[in-house]
Protein backbone atom coordinates (compact mmCIF):
# COMPACT_ATOMS: atom_id res chain seq x y z
CA UNK A 1 0.00 0.00 0.00
CA UNK A 2 3.11 2.45 0.74
CA UNK A 3 3.28 3.05 -3.19
CA UNK A 4 0.13 4.47 -3.20
CA UNK A 5 0.88 7.17 -0.86
CA UNK A 6 3.50 7.87 -2.88
CA UNK A 7 1.76 8.72 -6.06
CA UNK A 8 1.35 12.66 -6.29
CA UNK A 9 -2.41 12.41 -7.78
CA UNK A 10 -3.30 9.85 -4.74
CA UNK A 11 -2.19 12.23 -2.29
CA UNK A 12 -4.32 15.68 -3.95
CA UNK A 13 -7.46 13.46 -3.84
CA UNK A 14 -7.02 12.04 -0.03
CA UNK A 15 -6.14 15.51 1.10
CA UNK A 16 -9.22 17.02 -0.94
CA UNK A 17 -11.60 14.58 0.45
CA UNK A 18 -10.37 14.64 4.08
CA UNK A 19 -10.78 18.48 3.56
CA UNK A 20 -14.68 17.89 2.40
CA UNK A 21 -15.48 15.66 4.94
CA UNK A 22 -13.84 17.80 8.33
CA UNK A 23 -16.10 20.96 6.41
CA UNK A 24 -19.28 18.27 6.35
CA UNK A 25 -18.44 17.60 9.61
CA UNK A 26 -17.97 21.30 11.02
CA UNK A 27 -21.00 22.27 9.35
CA UNK A 28 -23.39 19.89 10.69
CA UNK A 29 -21.97 20.42 14.38
CA UNK A 30 -22.33 24.06 13.74
CA UNK A 31 -26.32 23.35 12.26
CA UNK A 32 -26.62 20.89 15.50
CA UNK A 33 -25.88 23.56 17.89
CA UNK A 34 -27.21 26.16 16.69
CA UNK A 35 -30.71 24.07 16.47
CA UNK A 36 -29.96 23.30 19.97
CA UNK A 37 -29.30 26.92 21.13
CA UNK A 38 -32.78 28.18 19.41
CA UNK A 39 -34.89 25.50 20.95
CA UNK A 40 -33.22 26.12 24.10
CA UNK A 41 -34.17 29.54 23.90
CA UNK A 42 -37.73 29.04 22.54
CA UNK A 43 -38.52 26.31 26.01
CA UNK A 44 -36.69 29.44 28.53
CA UNK A 45 -38.76 31.65 26.75
CA UNK A 46 -42.26 29.88 27.05
CA UNK A 47 -41.19 28.31 31.19
CA UNK A 48 -40.30 32.24 31.95
CA UNK A 49 -43.57 33.05 30.34
CA UNK A 50 -45.63 30.48 31.91
CA UNK A 51 -44.04 31.67 35.59
CA UNK A 52 -44.68 35.17 35.15
CA UNK A 53 -48.70 34.06 34.56
CA UNK A 54 -48.83 31.88 37.61
CA UNK A 55 -46.85 34.02 39.64
CA UNK A 56 -49.14 36.75 39.18
CA UNK A 57 -52.26 34.53 39.85
CA UNK A 58 -50.76 32.69 42.80
CA UNK A 59 -47.27 34.13 44.37
CA UNK A 60 -47.06 30.58 46.05
CA UNK A 61 -47.79 27.99 43.33
CA UNK A 62 -45.73 30.03 41.02
CA UNK A 63 -43.11 29.61 43.22
CA UNK A 64 -43.65 25.73 43.27
CA UNK A 65 -43.45 25.92 39.75
CA UNK A 66 -40.28 27.84 39.64
CA UNK A 67 -38.67 25.25 41.96
CA UNK A 68 -40.06 22.65 39.62
CA UNK A 69 -38.60 23.80 36.69
CA UNK A 70 -35.36 25.08 38.18
CA UNK A 71 -34.79 22.48 40.41
CA UNK A 72 -36.05 19.40 38.22
CA UNK A 73 -38.33 18.29 40.46
CA UNK A 74 -40.82 16.63 37.96
CA UNK A 75 -42.87 13.90 39.06
CA UNK A 76 -44.55 11.69 36.23
CA UNK A 77 -47.99 12.43 37.65
CA UNK A 78 -47.56 15.74 37.02
CA UNK A 79 -46.19 15.08 33.65
CA UNK A 80 -49.08 13.31 32.64
CA UNK A 81 -51.93 15.59 34.50
CA UNK A 82 -50.11 18.49 32.16
CA UNK A 83 -50.66 16.22 28.98
CA UNK A 84 -54.44 15.40 29.62
CA UNK A 85 -55.08 19.04 30.63
CA UNK A 86 -53.73 20.54 27.32
CA UNK A 87 -55.73 17.92 25.43
CA UNK A 88 -58.61 19.13 27.06
CA UNK A 89 -58.07 22.35 25.01
CA UNK A 90 -57.28 20.56 21.96
CA UNK A 91 -53.54 21.28 22.30
CA UNK A 92 -51.32 17.70 21.74
CA UNK A 93 -47.48 17.48 22.37
CA UNK A 94 -47.41 17.49 18.22
CA UNK A 95 -48.61 20.82 18.15
CA UNK A 96 -46.26 22.25 20.70
CA UNK A 97 -43.24 20.89 18.84
CA UNK A 98 -44.46 22.82 15.31
CA UNK A 99 -43.82 25.99 16.90
CA UNK A 100 -40.24 25.10 16.27
CA UNK A 101 -40.89 23.44 13.42
CA UNK A 102 -40.63 26.22 10.63
CA UNK A 103 -37.28 27.15 11.70
CA UNK A 104 -36.22 23.40 12.13
CA UNK A 105 -37.46 23.12 8.50
CA UNK A 106 -35.27 26.21 7.34
CA UNK A 107 -31.96 24.87 9.02
CA UNK A 108 -32.26 21.27 7.91
CA UNK A 109 -33.05 22.44 4.33
CA UNK A 110 -30.21 24.53 4.08
CA UNK A 111 -28.21 21.61 5.61
CA UNK A 112 -29.28 19.29 3.06
CA UNK A 113 -28.35 21.88 0.01
CA UNK A 114 -25.34 22.93 1.48
CA UNK A 115 -24.52 18.62 1.82
CA UNK A 116 -25.93 18.43 -1.81
CA UNK A 117 -23.36 21.04 -3.08
CA UNK A 118 -20.33 19.48 -1.24
CA UNK A 119 -20.50 15.98 -2.89
CA UNK A 120 -21.75 17.62 -6.22
CA UNK A 121 -18.04 19.20 -5.78
CA UNK A 122 -16.62 15.76 -4.72
CA UNK A 123 -17.91 14.59 -7.24
CA UNK A 124 -16.80 16.88 -9.92
CA UNK A 125 -13.39 17.44 -8.38
CA UNK A 126 -12.79 13.60 -8.16
CA UNK A 127 -13.79 13.31 -12.22
CA UNK A 128 -10.92 15.98 -13.13
CA UNK A 129 -8.81 13.98 -10.73
CA UNK A 130 -8.94 10.81 -12.71
CA UNK A 131 -8.80 12.80 -15.33
CA UNK A 132 -5.73 14.24 -14.61
CA UNK A 133 -4.72 10.82 -13.22
CA UNK A 134 -4.63 9.18 -16.53
CA UNK A 135 -3.34 11.78 -18.81
CA UNK A 136 0.27 10.41 -17.57
CA UNK A 137 -0.79 7.15 -18.29
CA UNK A 138 -1.99 8.20 -21.78
CA UNK A 139 1.40 9.96 -22.16
CA UNK A 140 3.61 7.56 -21.38
CA UNK A 141 1.49 5.01 -23.91
CA UNK A 142 2.44 7.50 -26.68
CA UNK A 143 5.85 7.96 -26.17
CA UNK A 144 6.23 3.96 -25.68
CA UNK A 145 4.33 3.77 -28.86
CA UNK A 146 6.84 6.40 -30.57
CA UNK A 147 9.67 4.16 -29.14
CA UNK A 148 8.37 1.06 -30.21
CA UNK A 149 8.04 2.12 -33.61
CA UNK A 150 12.05 3.21 -33.53
CA UNK A 151 12.31 6.86 -32.15
CA UNK A 152 14.97 6.25 -29.39
CA UNK A 153 15.32 9.81 -29.15
CA UNK A 154 12.02 11.21 -27.43
CA UNK A 155 12.15 11.25 -23.26
CA UNK A 156 9.42 11.42 -20.92
CA UNK A 157 9.45 14.29 -18.12
CA UNK A 158 10.80 13.28 -15.17
CA UNK A 159 11.21 16.08 -13.05
CA UNK A 160 8.57 15.75 -10.51
CA UNK A 161 7.67 13.05 -7.47
CA UNK A 162 4.88 9.85 -7.80
CA UNK A 163 4.94 6.63 -9.19
CA UNK A 164 4.44 7.68 -12.72
CA UNK A 165 7.55 9.83 -12.99
CA UNK A 166 9.91 6.66 -11.48
CA UNK A 167 8.11 4.68 -14.31
CA UNK A 168 8.75 7.90 -16.61
CA UNK A 169 12.36 7.44 -15.81
CA UNK A 170 12.44 4.08 -15.54
CA UNK A 171 11.37 4.03 -19.38
CA UNK A 172 14.26 6.30 -19.92
CA UNK A 173 16.84 4.51 -19.03
CA UNK A 174 15.41 1.57 -20.69
CA UNK A 175 15.25 3.34 -23.89
CA UNK A 176 18.83 4.89 -23.32
CA UNK A 177 20.17 0.92 -23.09
CA UNK A 178 18.37 0.32 -25.90
CA UNK A 179 19.48 2.56 -27.96
CA UNK A 180 22.76 2.30 -26.89
CA UNK A 181 22.46 -1.40 -28.13
CA UNK A 182 21.22 -0.44 -31.54
CA UNK A 183 24.37 1.33 -31.63
CA UNK A 184 26.43 -1.14 -30.38
CA UNK A 185 24.50 -3.22 -32.49
CA UNK A 186 25.42 -1.00 -36.10
CA UNK A 187 28.69 -0.38 -34.82
CA UNK A 188 29.30 -4.43 -34.83
CA UNK A 189 27.58 -4.78 -38.18
CA UNK A 190 29.49 -1.98 -39.73
CA UNK A 191 32.90 -3.53 -38.26
CA UNK A 192 31.89 -6.77 -39.45
CA UNK A 193 31.25 -5.50 -42.53
CA UNK A 194 34.90 -3.91 -43.09
CA UNK A 195 36.40 -6.82 -41.22
CA UNK A 196 35.36 -9.16 -44.47
CA UNK A 197 36.03 -6.45 -47.09
CA UNK A 198 39.46 -6.37 -45.28
CA UNK A 199 40.09 -10.07 -45.45
CA UNK A 200 38.78 -10.60 -48.81
CA UNK A 201 40.75 -7.55 -50.68
CA UNK A 202 43.95 -8.71 -48.28
CA UNK A 203 43.68 -12.83 -49.59
CA UNK A 204 42.44 -12.38 -53.29
CA UNK A 205 46.42 -11.38 -54.53
CA UNK A 206 47.61 -14.12 -52.66
CA UNK A 207 44.52 -16.60 -53.35
CA UNK A 208 45.09 -15.51 -57.12
CA UNK A 209 49.16 -16.37 -57.36
CA UNK A 210 48.28 -19.61 -55.45
CA UNK A 211 45.54 -20.25 -57.93
CA UNK A 212 47.83 -19.61 -60.79
CA UNK A 213 50.51 -21.78 -59.61
CA UNK A 214 48.43 -24.26 -59.06
CA UNK A 215 47.27 -24.42 -62.93
CA UNK A 216 50.40 -24.59 -64.06
CA UNK A 217 51.15 -27.76 -61.67
CA UNK A 218 48.59 -29.31 -62.75
CA UNK A 219 48.77 -29.11 -66.30
CA UNK A 220 52.62 -30.07 -66.20
CA UNK A 221 53.80 -27.77 -68.26
CA UNK A 222 56.71 -26.59 -66.08
CA UNK A 223 60.29 -28.13 -65.48
CA UNK A 224 61.16 -29.58 -62.22
CA UNK A 225 63.13 -26.36 -60.87
CA UNK A 226 60.87 -24.16 -61.79
CA UNK A 227 58.52 -25.98 -59.77
CA UNK A 228 60.98 -26.14 -57.31
CA UNK A 229 60.54 -22.32 -56.99
CA UNK A 230 56.57 -22.37 -56.88
CA UNK A 231 56.77 -24.44 -53.77
CA UNK A 232 58.83 -22.19 -52.27
CA UNK A 233 56.66 -19.14 -53.55
CA UNK A 234 53.90 -20.58 -52.41
CA UNK A 235 55.18 -21.81 -49.05
CA UNK A 236 55.81 -18.16 -48.24
CA UNK A 237 52.51 -17.03 -49.79
CA UNK A 238 50.85 -19.60 -47.52
CA UNK A 239 52.51 -18.67 -44.19
CA UNK A 240 51.72 -14.94 -45.02
CA UNK A 241 48.24 -15.99 -45.52
CA UNK A 242 48.39 -17.24 -42.49
CA UNK A 243 49.79 -15.36 -40.56
CA UNK A 244 47.07 -12.46 -41.81
CA UNK A 245 44.45 -14.86 -40.80
CA UNK A 246 45.36 -15.04 -36.99
CA UNK A 247 45.94 -11.41 -36.85
CA UNK A 248 42.52 -10.35 -38.24
CA UNK A 249 41.01 -12.79 -36.04
CA UNK A 250 43.02 -11.53 -33.11
CA UNK A 251 41.71 -8.12 -34.04
CA UNK A 252 38.58 -9.01 -34.28
CA UNK A 253 38.00 -10.02 -31.07
CA UNK A 254 40.01 -7.13 -29.52
CA UNK A 255 37.21 -4.93 -31.62
CA UNK A 256 34.38 -6.59 -30.73
CA UNK A 257 35.29 -6.24 -26.96
CA UNK A 258 34.80 -10.46 -27.20
CA UNK A 259 37.90 -10.72 -25.18
CA UNK A 260 38.64 -11.21 -21.81
CA UNK A 261 41.79 -10.45 -20.44
CA UNK A 262 43.53 -12.26 -18.05
CA UNK A 263 45.80 -9.44 -15.84
CA UNK A 264 47.85 -10.63 -13.52
CA UNK A 265 51.57 -8.69 -11.88
CA UNK A 266 53.82 -8.55 -14.06
CA UNK A 267 57.00 -6.76 -14.09
CA UNK A 268 56.73 -4.90 -17.40
CA UNK A 269 60.37 -5.46 -17.82
CA UNK A 270 60.65 -8.97 -17.93
CA UNK A 271 57.93 -8.93 -20.88
CA UNK A 272 59.83 -6.48 -22.92
CA UNK A 273 62.71 -8.65 -22.39
CA UNK A 274 60.61 -11.55 -23.59
CA UNK A 275 59.31 -9.53 -26.39
CA UNK A 276 63.13 -8.70 -27.44
CA UNK A 277 64.28 -12.59 -27.38
CA UNK A 278 61.39 -13.57 -29.71
CA UNK A 279 62.74 -10.87 -32.39
CA UNK A 280 66.40 -11.77 -32.32
CA UNK A 281 66.52 -12.67 -35.90
CA UNK A 282 65.46 -9.07 -36.89
CA UNK A 283 67.64 -7.82 -34.61
CA UNK A 284 70.92 -9.34 -35.86
CA UNK A 285 69.78 -8.89 -39.62
CA UNK A 286 70.28 -5.34 -39.06
CA UNK A 287 72.70 -5.51 -36.04
CA UNK A 288 70.61 -3.08 -33.92
CA UNK A 289 71.39 -2.65 -30.94
CA UNK A 290 68.60 -1.95 -28.21
CA UNK A 291 69.35 0.22 -25.02
CA UNK A 292 66.67 -0.75 -22.57
CA UNK A 293 66.53 1.27 -19.43
CA UNK A 294 63.94 0.15 -17.19
CA UNK A 295 63.01 -0.13 -13.17
CA UNK A 296 61.20 -3.83 -11.80
CA UNK A 297 57.85 -1.45 -11.29
CA UNK A 298 55.14 -4.36 -11.74
CA UNK A 299 51.64 -3.66 -13.32
CA UNK A 300 48.12 -5.39 -13.54
CA UNK A 301 47.92 -6.50 -16.84
CA UNK A 302 47.86 -9.40 -19.51
CA UNK A 303 51.01 -11.13 -19.70
CA UNK A 304 50.55 -12.29 -23.00
CA UNK A 305 48.38 -9.75 -25.21
CA UNK A 306 51.18 -7.06 -23.68
CA UNK A 307 53.82 -9.07 -25.20
CA UNK A 308 51.90 -9.68 -28.08
CA UNK A 309 51.98 -5.81 -29.04
CA UNK A 310 55.28 -4.76 -27.74
CA UNK A 311 56.30 -7.12 -30.62
CA UNK A 312 54.47 -5.25 -33.19
CA UNK A 313 55.82 -1.76 -31.63
CA UNK A 314 59.66 -3.20 -31.36
CA UNK A 315 59.56 -5.01 -34.77
CA UNK A 316 58.45 -1.63 -36.05
CA UNK A 317 60.93 0.32 -35.01
CA UNK A 318 63.73 -2.25 -35.70
CA UNK A 319 62.43 -2.11 -39.97
CA UNK A 320 62.02 1.50 -39.36
CA UNK A 321 65.39 2.07 -38.27
CA UNK A 322 69.08 2.11 -40.07
CA UNK A 323 71.38 -0.83 -40.33
CA UNK A 324 73.34 -0.62 -37.17
CA UNK A 325 71.26 1.51 -35.78
CA UNK A 326 69.87 2.34 -32.28
CA UNK A 327 66.26 2.15 -30.01
CA UNK A 328 65.76 2.75 -26.70
CA UNK A 329 63.19 1.51 -24.34
CA UNK A 330 63.00 2.97 -20.74
CA UNK A 331 60.12 4.14 -18.59
CA UNK A 332 59.01 7.03 -16.62
CA UNK A 333 57.45 5.79 -13.34
CA UNK A 334 55.31 8.29 -10.64
CA UNK A 335 53.03 7.62 -8.09
CA UNK A 336 49.63 8.31 -10.56
CA UNK A 337 51.11 6.98 -13.64
CA UNK A 338 53.61 4.46 -15.77
CA UNK A 339 55.45 5.37 -19.19
CA UNK A 340 56.98 2.50 -21.48
CA UNK A 341 58.49 4.41 -24.39
CA UNK A 342 60.08 3.09 -27.29
CA UNK A 343 62.09 5.12 -29.94
CA UNK A 344 63.99 4.48 -32.78
CA UNK A 345 66.33 6.70 -34.51
CA UNK A 346 64.94 5.78 -38.27
CA UNK A 347 63.56 7.19 -40.40
CA UNK A 348 60.70 8.99 -38.79
CA UNK A 349 57.13 9.54 -40.35
CA UNK A 350 55.65 12.05 -42.64
CA UNK A 351 53.29 14.55 -40.42
CA UNK A 352 50.13 13.71 -42.73
CA UNK A 353 50.70 10.08 -41.95
CA UNK A 354 50.97 10.01 -37.97
CA UNK A 355 47.34 10.12 -37.42
CA UNK A 356 46.48 6.90 -39.81
CA UNK A 357 49.41 4.83 -38.48
CA UNK A 358 47.09 2.54 -36.11
CA UNK A 359 44.53 2.69 -38.83
CA UNK A 360 43.96 -1.25 -39.75
CA UNK A 361 46.12 -2.62 -43.57
CA UNK A 362 47.53 1.26 -43.48
CA UNK A 363 50.95 1.32 -45.58
CA UNK A 364 52.56 4.45 -45.46
CA UNK A 365 55.26 6.12 -47.91
CA UNK A 366 58.26 4.26 -46.21
CA UNK A 367 56.15 1.43 -45.24
CA UNK A 368 58.05 -1.91 -46.73
CA UNK A 369 56.77 -4.26 -49.57
CA UNK A 370 56.04 -6.94 -46.76
CA UNK A 371 54.41 -4.71 -44.96
CA UNK A 372 50.39 -5.38 -44.06
CA UNK A 373 49.25 -2.21 -42.13
CA UNK A 374 48.13 -4.47 -39.01
CA UNK A 375 50.49 -4.68 -36.39
CA UNK A 376 50.10 -1.10 -34.60
CA UNK A 377 46.54 -1.70 -35.32
CA UNK A 378 46.39 -4.71 -32.75
CA UNK A 379 48.57 -3.16 -30.66
CA UNK A 380 46.66 0.12 -30.22
CA UNK A 381 43.68 -2.33 -29.71
CA UNK A 382 45.65 -4.35 -26.94
CA UNK A 383 46.45 -1.46 -24.85
CA UNK A 384 43.44 0.23 -24.86
CA UNK A 385 41.43 -2.87 -24.33
CA UNK A 386 43.83 -3.27 -21.01
CA UNK A 387 42.75 0.89 -19.82
CA UNK A 388 46.35 2.33 -20.81
CA UNK A 389 46.71 4.97 -23.90
CA UNK A 390 48.92 4.79 -26.72
CA UNK A 391 50.42 8.04 -27.74
CA UNK A 392 53.05 8.52 -31.28
CA UNK A 393 55.53 11.70 -31.46
CA UNK A 394 57.56 11.33 -34.83
CA UNK A 395 59.72 13.69 -37.03
CA UNK A 396 60.87 12.50 -40.51
CA UNK A 397 64.48 11.94 -40.95
CA UNK A 398 64.65 11.88 -37.07
CA UNK A 399 62.79 9.06 -36.15
CA UNK A 400 59.82 8.02 -34.34
CA UNK A 401 58.41 7.20 -30.35
CA UNK A 402 55.95 4.73 -28.93
CA UNK A 403 54.69 5.96 -25.29
CA UNK A 404 52.65 3.61 -23.73
CA UNK A 405 51.19 5.13 -20.36
CA UNK A 406 49.33 3.04 -17.78
CA UNK A 407 47.32 4.83 -15.18
CA UNK A 408 48.36 3.25 -11.95
CA UNK A 409 45.18 1.55 -9.55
Amino acid sequence: MEYIYQNKQVKKSIIFIMVIIILILSIGYISSSIINIKIANYIRNEEAALIGEVYSIDEKVGEEVVSTITKGKIVDNDIEKGKELLKNYGYSEYEVKDKNSDIVIYINVTIAIIMFLLVCILIVKEIFTYKEFFKPIERINTIVEKIIDGNREIRLVENDEGQFYRLSSNINSLTRILNNAAIMLKKEKEFLKNLISDISHQLKTPLTTLIIYNDLLVDDIIGDDKKKEIFETSRVVLSKMQWLIINLLKLATLESSALEFKKENCIIKDVVIESINKLKAKINEKNVTIDLAMDNESLILDKGWTEEALINVIKNAIEHSNYNGEIKIHSENTLVYYKLIVEDFGEGIDEKDIINVFKRFYKGKSSSKDSIGIGLALCKSIIEGQGGKVAIESKKGYGTKFIFTFIKV
